[in-house]
């Protein structure tokens, strides 16, 4: 998967998905990064929880998000 945004940041990310899980990650020097998308057996709800690694230094919490489906 490809990421850019309005800062010109563009980053590169490698994709696994199973069962109901999606994951992204992507390791560099600088910066590496981690993210598992759940979705929920009914189909209703996902929720994500994202890491992050500078300059190689110990995994810590960074994005979270939590999506509903609205009717």
């Amino acid at each position: 998967m490809l990421y850019f945004d309005q800062r010109d940041v563009s980053r590169k990310y490698d994709i696994s998905i199973e069962r109901n899980v999606v994951r992204w990650q992507r390791n560099s020097p600088d910066l590496s990064q981690r993210l598992a998308l759940t979705a929920a057996d009914d189909g209703r709800t996902m929720g994500s929880k994202g890491e992050m690694s500078k300059n190689g230094g110990e995994w810590e919490p960074d994005l979270e998000l939590a999506y509903s489906r609205i009717e």
